[in-house]
């Protein structure tokens, strides 16, 4: 540890824990290496990386039922979010696997950017990953995103109630200036 750092001075990065008063290293994989995919794949779209079902298809192939369930559900989470708040860069390097002991768990999420701000409205913005065919935000419907879920065994109660929570929670988190460019998108908030 840095002279000077302690764990009550200095915030973890999401890849070390503090125990027993000390820095300890976190395992993580992000979704590329996860997938045995070369991090120059790792964009569905423009790479020809992985999407959707191959994560799906990863999440349903860890060894433990409670990780499968939890980590499915996290990622579903994920993509509902990241596809409400118009966030184009949520490709599977940008979305890890944390690894301890035998758990399996998603990763707290990072390198979230809306480019919701940066739009008028005239250009399209596109998904990092395909949802039910669709890469462009304006056509991923909600319908689309609780298909989405199923893949990840989400139920189809639960995928629209976390579909339904996202969009009526994301708004009181955000700024003014992105809540305007987020009206524009199309599952957009009341």
């Amino acid at each position: 540890m840095a002279r000077g750092a302690s764990p009550k001075t200095r915030p973890p990065p999401r890849t070390r824990a503090v125990v027993k008063g000390q820095w300890r290293r976190l395992h993580q994989e992000d979704l590329c290496q996860a997938l045995r995919v070369p991090p120059s794949k790792k964009y569905q779209r423009l790479d020809g990386g992985p999407g959707v079902a191959d994560i799906a298809g990863l999440m349903r192939s860890l060894p433990s039922a409670a990780d499968r369930r939890s980590a499915g559900t996290a990622f579903s989470r994920a993509l509902v979010v990241n596809v409400i708040a118009g966030c184009t860069d949520a490709h599977a390097k940008n979305n890890s696997l944390m690894l301890e002991r035998r758990s399996v768990r998603l990763a707290p999420l990072y390198d979230l950017l809306s480019y919701a701000a940066y739009s008028d409205g005239s250009a399209s913005i596109d998904s990092a990953m395909s949802v039910g065919g669709d890469y462009r935000l304006r056509r991923i419907s909600a319908a689309k995103l609780e298909r989405a879920g199923a893949m990840f065994g989400v139920d189809a109660a639960e995928a629209a109630e976390i579909v339904d929570t996202t969009r009526k929670g994301l708004r009181p988190a955000v700024a003014d200036e992105l809540l305007l460019g987020l009206r524009k998108l199309p599952l957009a908030l009341t």
